[in-house]
């Protein structure tokens, strides 16, 4: 059978029992806080990180793109001793075209 408790008994414990759920709830959310605060700045070190990364990286290949294009140049591309090596054509020979493509044969 149903036992009555005194009311004199029965706030105390149920005080203790709201201020152990009460710290909890303080350890629990101040636990989550820290955590995600934490989180959050590693994560924004970590993208500034890349962030860093990406912009040497692109300075570079900026700079190969333009060494590439050097190379490429015309006048590189003469100075080159392949293109000294190769001989001149002793009589050049150019293709005329005869007219229009449609009248062509």
């Amino acid at each position: 059978m149903y036992r009555r408790v005194p009311l004199s008994v029965e706030v105390p414990r149920v005080l203790q029992l709201l201020i152990y759920t009460l710290l909890g709830l303080l350890v629990m959310t101040s636990a989550y806080f820290f955590f995600k605060t934490s989180n959050t700045a590693e994560r924004g070190y970590s993208m500034r990180e890349n962030q860093i990364r990406q912009q040497n990286l692109e300075s570079e290949n900026r700079i190969l793109k333009q060494k590439v294009l050097d190379v490429q140049s015309l006048s590189e591309l003469r100075a080159s001793d392949v293109v000294k090596d190769l001989e001149e054509p002793n009589s050049p020979t150019f293709v005329e075209p005869k007219g229009p493509l449609t009248r062509r044969e």
